[in-house]
């Protein structure tokens, strides 16, 4: 340790230090990266007028948006106006042609002027082949993921292969845990089956259940908000242990298990013929009425139990608790007689219906009785009491209230969990085998599964409520179709993973090698290898497959990067049989240098965020860049340090940028049951890399010399995301973030220019918007509103849509308020807003294919197989759309004049006055 640093001095022992600060506290201290970010902010909030930012945004629409933005590229090269901008801040769809000029510039030995130059040619080359080579190679890969669209060609058959594939890599995690899960109901079949089981074995289980019964009970009573947390000033142990993780582990588990182990023993006694009865002295009179007795006896010991655990470590002794003690504990204790002798079947060794019953009811029956006698506690304690000098104050606070109301709501969601769940995995089975449809199970839902995974990222079903709210009679039923298909598809997959489980336990018990074990015990047994089997291989499956490699991702991006990133690579030397070239991809940081500064930007999933206010976007912004990558709200690491050796990829983060279709979709993410769904088809196109911020600091396997989580291009295991993802539990705090289309947050690009104050900013708007309702751009500003306080005003938009039959405008022009948080000196920037439309006036070409297809220029996101006259048709209409703005002439313009221009163009009256 005396050498560890030496030859260093000076900053450099200065930054070592924080290093080794940072990593002991990394809770406390503030990284040093992100310490630096801070300080760049400020600097750029702080520039003066000669240096105000601009920005170019091409927002998300899958290729649509691609081509149109390229033809809006072309004429701002025409009027040199793309080396004006400093920003240029893509989207999805957008994030494609960005690509393809980001990679562009980058190759070409003049850079972003050299670029423009051959962009601004009048006089080609080549009379015969008259575009600059990488736009002629765009129009070859228009439909880039399958370029020969035929059922004989292999592209069609490759992408097809890599569904399937992917698919079945997934499964060998997801389906193993699924039956190791559906096991559990199974196990508990089999131990109530034991055969009366071990006397001391059975009297263990019923002390463990009292004592667990007795910890619930003392939770609950020592951490009730009135008390103040008593409970931690008295006890480390207590410390940091009242949040909702610690009410789950303390409380409510111990009571799941303690009705797991009170079931088995119960379902054990009565197998010897025992009575309530028989515990009763033969000198009581009535006897034989008081079978409720020992019920009433265990409940008022448990429940005293419990509180003796909290009086002597917690408080002092308060009367009236005592007393409501010794009311709840007889009347929960008669609850449990009742449902022990009255409601619940008696399990037996020969009736397996009756120990199904039994195994699918008694947990939320004792769960049940609970909960009553927790609203009987509550009741009692409501009562007020009078205090010497105090007035009157109630026993138990509203605070109180609230807390056990939480309590009881978690009580009810395990009831009914398993009220549901339960009878489906023990019941299930034997009813589709007495109805021979068993056989017919599996194709059927499949196909409901096949159906639902289309409809969940299908452009056809409302993405967000506020869609649904807008949303025809058609829309609204399959969105609602949707939930029932999902549910469907989930009940069909619990009944086919419980026969499958079933047929293995018939099959393991069919034969039996060890003597010595009773039949049922045999049984038990065999149901714990399967369940230990199945939970082992898909961990081991969880550990050994790269989760990220193993989607949609991985074959979407490698088509992605040869159409929009192999146009500018020369010479390409594919691989002669798969057409693929690795060299065509880039690392991200390689532009740092280039001019544009190209801005990706991406969702953070957030299903599972803690932020109220964010329930609806469930998403927060994330960029990519050349120097940093991460989020206002998450922190930031230097790009070439984080997500695998020498950072990401240029085609790896396009991608993400443009993953329409995800499991987890930020605001566009509908319900739980959907989730699963598309979580289960391998539906993601999106990709799981470690926390920029402190939760991804720590080294991903335990050993200090380890990579950070941030560092690793995929998840070390693929348990949590999986799990995750199925389960809508996505969040901005654990070590793993899932990142996915940049229009599951905001399609524009625009909030993230915003943030960095540009002045000038320029967006392209061709998201699927046939209505012209804006969606994307109310979006946009209400985000910006609301988290960055800035307000963006228009004072009209004359935008319209063909079913209007309006003549209108391309553009509208907006003022950005950076003086409402930067204050009054802070001047006003400028927001010009294109996006598409089509008004009967464009060239002919345009005219005649907008006439075959009238959902032109808004055709759906989905179709990305783009043709010769429909590629052709949206970049000629981008182009066209500049023309009309800035002038056909190609006269070199600066920012300034062309929003001069777009002005007189959209009021020409009150251009002319201002003049």
């Amino acid at each position: 340790m005396k050498n560890l640093g030496a030859g260093l001095e000076g900053d450099d022992v200065r930054y070592f230090n924080r290093r080794l600060l940072e990593q002991t506290f990394p809770g406390y201290i503030t990284d040093i990266c992100d310490w630096r970010l801070r300080r760049v902010f400020t600097r750029i909030h702080h520039l003066g007028d000669a240096d105000q930012r601009t920005a170019l945004c091409l927002s998300g629409g899958g290729i649509r948006s691609a081509t149109f933005s390229l033809g809006v590229l072309q004429g701002l090269a025409r009027h040199d106006l793309l080396k004006q901008f400093h920003y240029l801040s893509t989207v999805s769809g957008g994030g494609y042609i960005g690509s393809w000029l980001s990679s562009w510039i980058n190759r070409h030995p003049q850079g972003l002027s050299g670029v423009t130059e051959v962009l601004q040619k009048e006089q080609p080359e080549t009379r015969i082949e008259p575009e600059p080579p990488p736009l002629r190679y765009l129009r070859e890969y228009s439909n880039f993921l399958t370029p020969r669209l035929s059922f004989q060609s292999a592209d069609v058959w490759s992408f097809i292969a890599i569904y399937l594939r992917n698919l079945i890599i997934n499964w060998m995690v997801l389906i193993p845990l699924l039956l190791a899960a559906i096991g559990i109901p199974h196990i508990g079949v089999a131990v109530v089956q034991m055969q009366g089981g071990h006397p001391k074995l059975r009297d263990a289980l019923l002390l463990i259940g009292f004592i667990l019964i007795a910890l619930s009970v003392s939770y609950s009573s020592g951490n009730r908000p009135s008390i103040g947390g008593a409970a931690a000033s008295r006890f480390k142990f207590w410390q940091r242990r009242e949040n909702q993780d610690s009410f789950l582990f303390y409380c409510l588990l111990p009571l799941v298990l303690a009705a797991l182990l009170l079931g088995a023993y119960w379902a054990w006694l009565l197998q010897t013929n025992f009575s309530p009865i028989d515990l009763i002295p033969d000198w009581l009179p009535w006897r034989e009425d008081l079978g409720w007795l020992p019920f009433v006896l265990f409940g008022i010991a448990s429940y005293f139990l419990g509180w003796l655990i909290y009086l002597t470590g917690w408080r002092r002794i308060k009367p009236w608790e005592l007393g409501i003690i010794f009311l709840t504990g007889p009347i929960g204790g008669w609850l449990l007689w009742l449902l022990a002798m009255k409601l619940l079947p008696a399990p037996t060794c020969v009736d397996c219906t009756n120990t199904n019953l039994y195994t699918s009811f008694v947990v939320p029956g004792f769960l049940l009785v609970f909960f009553l006698s927790v609203t009987v506690f509550v009741g009692l304690g409501s009562r007020a009491q009078k205090k010497r000098g105090a007035g009157r104050n109630f026993m138990l606070s509203e605070d109180d209230l609230e807390w056990f109301a939480r309590f009881m709501g978690w009580l009810l969601i395990v009831i009914v969990c398993w009220s549901l769940i339960a009878p489906v995995v023990l019941l299930g089975p034997a009813v589709l085998k007495s109805f021979n449809v068993h056989k017919i199970l599996a194709p059927f839902g499949g196909l409901t599964g096949l159906i639902a995974a289309w409809l969940g990222h299908s452009s056809a079903t409302p993405a967000n409520p506020e869609q649904a709210a807008r949303a025809g009679w058609k829309t609204i039923l399959l969105e609602n179709a949707l939930t029932v298909i999902s549910f469907l598809f989930l009940l069909f997959l619990a009944l086919e993973l419980s026969l499958i489980f079933s047929d293995l336990v018939q099959w393991g018990t069919s034969f039996h090698p060890l003597p010595q074990l009773e039949e049922t015990q045999w049984r038990v047994f065999v149901v714990s290898t399967l369940i230990l089997l199945f939970l082992a291989f898909g961990l081991l499956m969880a550990k050994l497959i790269n989760l990220n490699m193993f989607s949609l991702h991985a074959g979407y991006r490698n088509r992605l990067v040869r159409a929009y990133l192999g146009a500018s690579h020369t010479p390409r030397k594919p691989n002669p049989f798969t057409g693929f070239d690795k060299d065509d991809n880039l690392r991200l940081q390689e532009l740092r240098s280039k001019r544009l500064f190209h801005v990706v930007n991406t969702a953070l999933n957030l299903v599972k965020g803690e932020k109220l206010a964010w329930q609806q976007r469930k998403a927060e912004s994330f960029v990519f860049t050349p120097l940093h990558s991460g989020g206002l709200f998450v922190g930031f690491r230097r790009t070439p340090e984080y997500g695998g050796e020498q950072g990401v990829s240029l085609g790896t983060i396009a991608t993400i940028s443009g993953a329409a279709a995800n499991s987890n979709m930020g605001y566009h993410s509908t319900s739980a049951l959907v989730t699963f769904v598309l979580t289960l088809f391998n539906v993601r196109l999106g990709w799981w890399l470690g926390n920029p911020g402190v939760a991804g600091s720590f080294p991903a396997r335990l050993r200090i010399a380890d990579e950070a989580f941030y560092q690793l291009g995929y998840p070390n295991s693929a348990i949590y995301p999986i799990l995750a993802e199925a389960f809508g539990l996505t969040d901005d705090r654990n070590s793993y973030v899932l990142l996915s289309d940049g229009g599951h947050f905001e399609n524009l690009g625009l909030y993230e220019m915003v943030l960095r104050r540009c002045k000038t900013i320029v967006v392209v708007d061709a998201g699927q918007d046939g209505k012209c309702q804006f969606e994307d751009l109310g979006n946009a500003l209400r985000k910006i509103r609301v988290d960055l306080g800035i307000p963006i005003t228009f004072d009209e938009i004359t935008i319209y849509s063909r079913e209007r039959d309006v003549l209108g405008h391309y553009c509208a022009l907006g003022q950005i308020e950076y003086g409402c948080v930067d204050g009054k000196a802070a001047k006003p920037g400028m927001l010009l807003y294109i996006k598409p439309a089509f008004y009967g006036d464009e060239p002919s070409d345009v005219y005649n294919y907008a006439q075959m297809n009238p959902d032109f220029p808004h055709e759906s996101t989905v179709d990305q197989f783009f043709d010769e006259p429909q590629f052709e048709s949206y970049r000629m209409l981008g182009s066209y759309i500049m023309n009309v703005i800035a002038g056909a002439d190609g006269k070199p313009l600066s920012l300034q004049e062309l929003l001069s221009k777009a002005e007189k163009y959209t009021n020409p009256i009150g251009a002319n006055q201002s003049d």
